[in-house]
């Protein structure tokens, strides 16, 4: 997979979600107008769940700069990342989550499926 070239200054949004772990700030930043990096940070914590969504963050980041197709990722997350709990759940913006990593998973598959849709809006034009 060839890795593309990451650009100096990105634009993206951090949005703060609470959760039973304190809050997660997790950024999502565009490389060519399309998901190219994702930086999950949790609260003050300097705990091990702290490096585990960072280096989750990493990864996806990864992921995402190289040629593997935006649907096969859905896929991957919707298997392997929802769902996943950590005993309680928490409830942001009315949604139910049950773990930050069903959060990550969740909210990457929701921007990742915004950018399949605009890919099949553009090809039908």
């Amino acid at each position: 997979m060839a890795k593309k070239e990451r650009p100096e200054v990105l634009n993206g949004k951090t949005h703060q979600y609470n959760t039973n772990c304190g809050k997660v700030y997790m950024t999502l930043n565009d490389i060519d107008d399309q998901l190219g990096e994702v930086r999950i940070t949790l609260g003050k914590s300097g705990h091990c769940q702290e490096c585990m969504l960072t280096f989750i963050g990493i990864l996806l980041s990864i992921i995402l700069q190289s040629e593997y197709e935006k649907p096969e990722l859905v896929k991957l997350l919707r298997k392997h990342g929802l769902g996943i709990s950590c005993g309680e759940h928490f409830i942001v913006k009315g949604e139910k989550y049950k773990s930050c990593l069903d959060l990550v998973s969740k909210k990457c598959i929701e921007e990742l499926n915004k950018e399949v849709k605009k890919c099949v809006v553009e090809k039908k034009t």
